[in-house]
């Protein structure tokens, strides 16, 4: 048996060979809940294959025998490794770390393991667990004209010995054929109503189903088994199936020699540049998580909206590539400056209010001699009567004046015509940034394209541009509907309120 709590256990049998699913928002426990299972396999020299998207696996070499599969350096094996001898080695008892967090084509790579895993079984018939990470990302909702290679596996590979354990943040966004395979699993903590009406066939209790929003860290809800109705990150086991191939007793292997093997039939060794490194960007470090983004989404449902009867369908991180530039700014002092910094985002300028990021748009449109001599004149001054731009520029000039004040150029206030406010932009000091993997972004692109330099340029015409780096801005989309009505609301992760970025 494996014991995955003090009063909890599942038969080795049933893990493998098995349909398991574990679901859970972010915080919810679910990935520790994963590694734990991953642990007691690997103590037990149990052949399994856990499909790691994140790098988060390759810690369980610092106590228990497993082959790590990367193009990291420090691998036990490349991605250029036979996987049909990979596989063979791995049903000796040699638990394997399918590593695709450096991988551009995640997807691509993880098919074509699961395909090899699949024929392999088909012809050897052993049980063998495949743990999936972020499943959702690998068997999508999506309408298709035939299974791919995970539903595939739900369906048919129990007969093969293959059993499958699918871990996902969102089962709204997972395929319903792999869902109802699952004949047991763990459901953490939800509370966005999509996903909690998406594993609502999986629970005959429909008031198990109330409880999933009251969840802590750690605590689960099972289905499919004989257990308490909430346990705390341990489960057990689903009924015997007769016709799934006996687990019987595994030879062992070594695996000084199966790594030494592996890389002398793909000659990885030679091929692969092991000093590569994986490559990282800028993110600007969050105060408002995915929690409190859930949360004022189900609070938006209720009270944000003049209309009522409308559901959280998803609430999903966005990036958006802001750049931050500093500038030097001449003062009233000779040879005396003040450096600040401007952040943008495409053809606008991005500032904190006590009402949240307002972005204001500038415009890239491009101007005809008369309207940027009035510019030039107005930026010069400060602010200029109107009157006197139409003397020295004409009667047209007013025309001008509205274009440019449309594009957000220059301010009009009654008879007088300023400059536009930069002075609200600025700020003393960048963001405070963090590093991240480019595979875990998806970006939110501006409507028009500018760089900063030529917007600061045509806005500050003084400064001088010291340097300029880009960054990452997390926003929460949050999409809630009633019916076919649809509402999209952003919040940004810095003052946790509404950004408009449509």
């Amino acid at each position: 048996m494996i014991r995955l709590s003090d009063d909890f256990s599942i038969s080795e049998q049933d893990l493998l060979t098995g349909r398991c699913c574990i679901i859970g928002q972010s915080g919810s426990g679910k990935s520790f809940l994963v590694g734990v299972i991953a642990e007691e396999l690997a103590r037990e020299h149990l052949p399994f294959v856990v499909i790691d998207t994140e790098g988060e696996y390759k810690s369980l070499k610092s106590l228990f025998e497993v082959i790590w599969v990367s193009d990291e350096s420090g691998a036990d094996v490349g991605m250029d490794v036979d996987f049909s001898a990979l596989i063979e080695k791995s049903m000796l008892g040699i638990p394997i770390v399918f590593d695709v967090s450096g991988q551009q084509d995640q997807v691509g790579k993880v098919y074509s393991f699961l395909s090899e895993l699949y024929a392999v079984e088909d012809r050897v018939r052993k049980p063998y667990l495949a743990i999936i990470e972020e499943a959702d990302k690998f068997a999508p909702q999506v309408k298709r004209g035939e299974l791919n290679i995970i539903e595939e596996i739900s369906v048919r590979g129990r007969k093969r010995g293959l059993g499958i354990l699918v871990a996902t943040q969102r089962p709204a966004n997972i395929s319903k054929n792999v869902l109802a395979q699952c004949s047991y699993g763990f459901i953490g903590k939800l509370s966005i109503e999509n996903d909690v009406n998406a594993i609502s066939i999986l629970f005959e209790d429909r008031n198990m189903l109330k409880e999933l929003v009251t969840l802590h860290t750690g605590e689960f809800m099972p289905f499919g088994i004989d257990s308490p109705q909430k346990i705390k990150i341990r489960k057990r086991v689903v009924e015997h199936i007769s016709s799934t191939p006996e687990l019987g007793t595994l030879p062992g292997g070594d695996i000084h020699a199966a790594i030494a093997e592996l890389k002398h039939s793909s000659g990885q060794a030679q091929k692969r540049d092991l000093s590569a490194p994986i490559p990282r960007i800028r993110i600007i470090r969050e105060r408002f998580d995915m929690s409190y983004a859930q949360a004022y989404a189900s609070h938006a449902s209720r009270k944000i909206l003049p209309f009522t009867g409308f559901m959280v369908n998803s609430v999903e991180p966005r990036y958006m590539r802001v750049s931050s530039t500093l500038v030097r700014l001449p003062t009233k002092r000779k040879n005396v400056y003040s450096e600040k910094y401007i952040i943008s985002f495409g053809s606008s300028l991005l500032r904190e209010t006590k009402k949240g990021i307002e972005l204001y748009d500038v415009g890239s449109k491009k101007f005809d001699k008369s309207a940027l001599s009035i510019l030039a004149e107005v930026n010069s001054a400060g602010s200029v009567k109107l009157g006197k731009l139409e003397q020295e520029f004409g009667q047209s000039s007013s025309k001008s004046v509205e274009r440019l004040a449309d594009a957000g150029r220059l301010e009009v206030r009654k008879d007088k015509v300023t400059r536009f406010p930069w002075k609200r932009f600025m700020r003393e000091a960048q963001y405070e940034t963090g590093e991240s993997s480019p595979s875990q972004i998806t970006p939110i692109r501006p409507k028009t394209k500018i760089s900063s330099r030529e917007l600061i340029r045509s806005i500050i015409p003084e400064a001088s541009i010291v340097r300029r780096e880009s960054a990452y801005l997390k926003v929460y989309e949050i999409t809630l509907r009633r019916g076919s009505t649809v509402k999209v609301l952003f919040i940004d992760s810095l003052t946790g309120k509404e950004i408009r970025l449509q």
